[in-house]
């Protein structure tokens, strides 16, 4: 699966910006995540509490980024993040309120996927479809300000 998305990325590249990326930009991406992932894996609290004390004694912090990141083992069927109750939220870097779950928010985008792809792989494929396509925001959700570079 990582090489074919790989291919796409390539491809989108290539015919959208005339500029070939590596061939595995994609993969290395998710591979990269899944390590940084690994290592904040915490099932047992003393790994959390090492990493922490020693987090925040070379810091000099009260507080331990590791910590707040590292996964707790909790058998849990439901989140409060998930939205369930469709509260109302706002999105941190438009400003929109929206009352949709993480569900909603899923299968609005798995709907999207294929013509996605489809739209990434026609010859038509521009910067104008590029910013069409992401309506203009950046992998963290954040809009792209209009010269195209984040500061």
């Amino acid at each position: 699966m990582l090489r074919a998305i790989d291919k796409v990325y390539f491809y989108a590249a290539l015919w959208t910006y005339g500029t070939a990326i590596d061939t595995m930009t994609f993969s290395t991406a998710v591979r990269a995540y899944r390590g940084v992932m690994g290592l904040l894996y915490a099932p047992r609290d003393c790994r959390r509490l090492v990493v922490g004390s020693i987090e925040r004694t070379v810091t000099h912090s009260p507080f331990s980024l590791y910590c707040a990141l590292s996964h707790r083992n909790r058998a849990e069927a439901t989140s409060d993040f998930d939205n369930r109750a469709h509260a109302r939220w706002t999105d941190p870097f438009t400003g929109e309120t929206s009352v949709a779950s993480f569900l909603d928010l899923l299968d609005e985008t798995a709907a999207r996927v294929v013509p996605a792809v489809g739209r990434a792989l026609s010859p038509d494929f521009d910067e104008t479809a590029a910013a069409l396509l992401t309506c203009d925001l950046n992998f963290l959700g954040e809009p792209v300000p209009l010269d195209g570079h984040l500061d």
